[in-house]
Order: structure tokens, then C-alpha cells, then sequence
């Protein structure tokens, strides 16, 4: 015979409890008693007639069979969610996070293609230096830079990059002489030049300026306030329009790459086409 099938208030509790690790932490989260979460969550271990969770005297720990049953429980959720939202909007956009110099400078030029592949799929884009919240009720999926993998989210590579210096053209950078009197121009992080400059066996130059945006970095290049390093996935619109130049042969791995950011599990058909679109699309340039 088969288990009936939990309530929702049930699949709710057990959902909190296997995210926050305590009975008393998922009564807050669904606004009920720990009593009941309690109670509800021994009806479903006998229900099931499998012990879900480990009782210790500082919160529960899942078992196996209660983080199985938790795969199905959060797919199921998510996607209840996200159809009762279809509804009540009556079709919502795909929400994606990205970082604005990506949005700018990579995902834009491209969107008409994607738009004109799927045109039944709004995309609403956030550009925002901040993780965002993938899944449960945050964004659809992300891009975030940087090295993975997160807690929570099921990440891949989108793409790796090269660094290597950019100016104004008609900048010189010959030899590290050209680097007296010049200021590097970068974001939070100033890892990049120095493994640019490692490899090129040169010393760091006392001058530097720092912008929290990338794009910033980009147009502080363009008008001759310094050198920065271009980021050979994002920086080929500047180059090809002739605001910038590449002004050294030598170029550097990037220890941080793009990497596309989907929740665990997955959410619907829509969303699932977009991730598949920016593989497609990130793959196909990385053979040219």
C-alpha cells in the first residue's frame, strides 16, 4: 500500500528542519510551534516507516533516507512555488543575477540572440556585485566570478579568461621602465597584476587606484588614468571599437572564472533553457 501523501504544512516543517539543522529553528521559519513540527515530523517517520532524523541534544542531524527524501521534498516546493507564481502574474520573467560589467559587456550583446531563439522567455536581468539568492524565492539562476564551488547551489564552469594589460591606445608598455610614474588601475583585488607582473618579471609600481565595479576600472583606462588589465571575455567590445588596447603580448590565467549558478535541484523548463542557451553560447565561442 502505498504512504499518503504529506500535507504541505508537513513538506514545509520537514524542509526547514533539514536546511536549519533544528525543530525549534524550522517552527520560526514556518510559523508554527516546535511541538508540532515535532509531532508532524514523527507522523511522516511513521508514515514512512524510516527514521528521518537523528535527535542530539543540540538540534537533528538528516539521515541518508531524510536527505533522499529531501531532494524530492525541495524539487517539489520549488516548483509548487514557482507555478503558483506563473499563475498569480500570469508568466513571469527568468530572473538572473549577473555582475554589471558582465551584463554590460558579455550577456547584452548577446541577449538578442537568445530572445530571437526563445521568444516566448522574458529575462529579467539584476547586475549587482553581491551573491544573490539562487532559488527559493530569490533569482532563477546567476553568473557569479570568482572560484567555486558555494553552499547550496549547483555550479559549472561557464568560462575561463586571460589577463593582460590594456590602456588608452597609444600607451607604451616595452619594458618595466614604462611602468615608472604610472598608476594600476584595478577592482578590490589587486592579485591580478601581481601575477602579471610576476610573470613578467617586473616590479609593482607604488601607484594605485581601486573602483568597486570592473566597468569603472575599464573606463578609467579609456581616459588615461592609468593601466588595467583587460579580461580577455569581457573586454573585447573595447578592444574591437578602438577605446582600448592591448598594450603587452604576455597574458596570465585567471585564477577566478564565470561560472553559471543554478539551484539544488533545479527549477523549471524556462529556466532550464536559458542555463542551457549561455552553456551553448559560452561553449561555442571558446572553440572559435
Amino acid at each position: 500500500m502505498a504512504p499518503r501523501i504529506p500535507s504541505i504544512e508537513t513538506l514545509r516543517a520537514f524542509d526547514a528542519a533539514v536546511r536549519l539543522g533544528s525543530f525549534s529553528r524550522a517552527a520560526e521559519a514556518v510559523h508554527l510551534t516546535h511541538g508540532a513540527v515535532s509531532r508532524r515530523i514523527a507522523a511522516l517517520e511513521v508514515d514512512l516507516d524510516v527514521r528521518l532524523f537523528d535527535r542530539l541534544p543540540r538540534g537533528v542531524r538528516t539521515t541518508e533516507a531524510g536527505l533522499q527524501l529531501h531532494k524530492l521534498v525541495a524539487h517539489t516546493l520549488e516548483q509548487l512555488r514557482a507555478g503558483l507564481a506563473d499563475l498569480k502574474s500570469g508568466g513571469r520573467p527568468v530572473r538572473i543575477s549577473v555582475l554589471p560589467s558582465f551584463a554590460s559587456r558579455w550577456l547584452l550583446p548577446r541577449l538578442g540572440l537568445f530572445r530571437a531563439a526563445e521568444p516566448g522567455i522574458e529575462v529579467e536581468m539584476t547586475a549587482q556585485h553581491e551573491f544573490a539568492e539562487v532559488g527559493r524565492g530569490g533569482v532563477d539562476l546567476a553568473v557569479r566570478y570568482g572560484t567555486a564551488p558555494w553552499r547550496g547551489v549547483r555550479s559549472e564552469l561557464l568560462f575561463k579568461e586571460r589577463l593582460f594589460p590594456i590602456g588608452r591606445p597609444g600607451q607604451m608598455l616595452a619594458s618595466a621602465d614604462d611602468l615608472v610614474d604610472v598608476t594600476l588601475l584595478h577592482d578590490s583585488r589587486h592579485e591580478d597584476w601581481i601575477a602579471w607582473l610576476a610573470a613578467a618579471g617586473w616590479p609593482m609600481p607604488a601607484r594605485h587606484q581601486v573602483f568597486n565595479d570592473y566597468n569603472l576600472v575599464l573606463e578609467a583606462a579609456a581616459s588615461g588614468l592609468g593601466l588595467a588589465l583587460g579580461r580577455s571575455r569581457v573586454i573585447e567590445p573595447d578592444l574591437a571599437s578602438g577605446r582600448l588596447a592591448r598594450l603587452h603580448p604576455l597574458s596570465v590565467a585567471n585564477v577566478r572564472a564565470y561560472h553559471l549558478v543554478t539551484p539544488e535541484p533545479p527549477l523549471g523548463d524556462e529556466v532550464a533553457r536559458l542555463a542551457a542557451w549561455l552553456r551553448e553560447t559560452a561553449a561555442r565561442e571558446a572553440r572559435l
